[in-house]
């Protein structure tokens, strides 16, 4: 008697050879990289622009 349904092989290697462990872990800390990065860029940008808009005002102030 065969099994229908066969429990899938967890494969630790691909095609060529490089284990997927290793791609997994490196692929995580390039994401982690990234997402630090953006969330650096994004907190300069709302700082740049909170430095944009209330420079103007102070200006307008100083020429009374």
């Amino acid at each position: 008697m065969t099994k229908k349904n066969p429990e899938p092989e967890l494969i630790s290697e691909d095609a060529s050879g490089t284990d997927v462990t290793d791609q997994v872990a490196e692929l995580t800390i390039d994401l982690q990289r990234l997402q630090a990065e953006f969330i650096n860029y994004k907190r300069r940008a709302e700082t740049e622009n909170l430095s944009r808009s209330t420079t103007p005002k102070w200006r307008s102030c100083g020429n009374f």
